[in-house]
């Protein structure tokens, strides 16, 4: 199955073959990711969980290992709390807790990301006063991993999106 037709974007593709056909470290290639998100360190966890899905998805589970155990070492990078970043922090929990709980071998990450996300979401159930997105992929996140803190959050995600849901579907 193509990568452009699992994620509907042929950009992912045509980044992954050209990445997996270079030698580039894994140590080089977190670090690239790392300046080009100087910016915006939010979201170097959302950046991380493409290069990890985009690694297994080619079949390359080794790499895919390397780089979650290099893109983890930056977690104070990323999970800032300041109000610009925290959005992307979310984002980044949620998309990375969705791959590496797709990878395997890091469950201690898995909970201490879910743990995070369940303690950020809002009574209502949503993440960041009512912000699809990131509720989107906080529930991503929270889904493939599976944990009894997480199943009560989970459920309160389900709800609120099914109740802000318009009657368009959007």
């Amino acid at each position: 199955v193509s990568l452009s037709r699992v994620t509907g974007q042929e950009q992912y593709e045509k980044w992954a073959k050209r990445w997996s056909k270079t030698e580039v470290s894994v140590k080089k290639t977190v670090a690239k990711l790392v300046t080009a998100r100087r910016l915006s360190p939010g979201l170097i966890g959302f950046d991380g969980a493409i290069a990890i899905r985009a690694a297994l998805a080619l079949g390359d589970r080794p790499r895919a290992q390397s780089l979650a155990s290099e893109i983890l070492k930056h977690h104070t990078t990323w999970n800032v709390p300041t109000l610009k970043q925290i959005y992307y922090a979310v984002v980044s929990k949620g998309a990375l807790l969705e791959a590496l709980s797709f990878l395997g071998g890091h469950e201690k990450d898995c909970e201490r990301l879910a743990k995070s996300l369940v303690k950020e979401q809002d009574k209502n159930g949503a993440w960041l006063t009512n912000e699809t997105q990131a509720t989107a992929y906080a529930l991503r996140g929270l889904a493939a991993h599976t944990s009894k803190a997480g199943e009560k959050s989970l459920r309160k995600a389900l709800g609120w999106l099914r109740n802000s849901q318009l009657s368009t579907g959007a």
